[in-house]
């Protein structure tokens, strides 16, 4: 059974640790974002997350999760990422906060796109408004994909409309142009996010 969008929050603080170890097995990990994994074995390994791992305590560690993971194959965790970051509620950018990002993008893209200091400051000043955990989330989504895809366009277009663009928006392009800027800028927007070694940091 789906789990509702408020329980896939839940797994939201554990969601780096998953991206590290997914860093460590594959070259092109986040290239896996992409892929569709079974159904069945997504919502399973979803549901693992929600009900064997203690996240309200954090009494959990990445070997211990690593060994969860044997259980599916990377692919599916990627889909379990991919699902928990686009389906969960409230969206992991508030919406709040992903209407003032468009906003300042859209006055300012072509200065943000060409000094990292303006991009970090003024994007920068926004995305701290996100509570840490959705900030971690968001920073180690931006450097994975920058880090380890060969098609980060693709996948900002993926994600853009999920994360950033207004519900019920017809026009996505300037959502995903956006999106491909903070991959891009990930180091001077976020500081230099890398996969945290346990979720209580």
């Amino acid at each position: 059974m789906a789990l509702a969008p408020e329980e896939l929050s839940r797994i939201l603080p554990i969601v780096p640790i998953l991206i590290s170890v997914l860093r460590k097995g594959e070259k092109r990990a986040a290239d896996l974002l992409l892929s569709v994994g079974d159904v069945s074995d997504v919502q399973d390994a979803i549901s693992t997350l929600h009900e064997d791992v203690n996240i309200e305590q954090r009494q959990f560690t990445i070997t211990q999760l690593r060994f969860k993971m044997y259980d599916h194959e990377n692919s599916v965790w990627a889909e379990a990422i991919k699902t928990v970051l686009t389906g969960c509620a409230p969206r992991l950018i508030l919406d709040e906060v992903a209407a003032k990002l468009l906003s300042v993008y859209s006055k300012n893209s072509s200065e943000l796109k060409s000094n990292d200091k303006v991009c970090g400051a003024k994007l920068g000043s926004v995305l701290d408004d996100l509570p840490r955990t959705r900030f971690q989330v968001l920073a180690e989504l931006c450097a994975f994909i920058r880090d380890t895809s060969s098609s980060s366009d693709k996948l900002a277009e993926v994600f853009a409309k999920e994360l950033l663009a207004p519900n019920g928006s017809s026009n996505d392009a300037v959502a995903v142009e956006l999106f491909k800027l903070m991959i891009e800028k990930a180091e001077p927007l976020f500081g230099r996010p890398a996969a945290v070694r346990t979720a209580g940091r």
